[in-house]
């Protein structure tokens, strides 16, 4: 079933694509072991948030 609407999905779509870019550069720039549990936490809450903003 739908959460947002087809705009509020593809910018939330957008957003979501642009995390993930900046984990993946940011991962490859420390030169550290990439936390990839972190990175699906991080993902996740962003989209909790995206979700959470259309439900009130």
């Amino acid at each position: 079933r739908r959460q947002l609407s087809a705009d509020d999905a593809r910018a939330a779509a957008r957003g979501l694509a642009a995390l993930i870019d900046g984990l993946w550069l940011r991962g490859a720039l420390t030169g550290d072991a990439f936390d990839t549990d972190e990175a699906l936490n991080i993902a996740y809450d962003y989209l909790d948030q995206q979700l959470a903003k259309q439900s009130g």
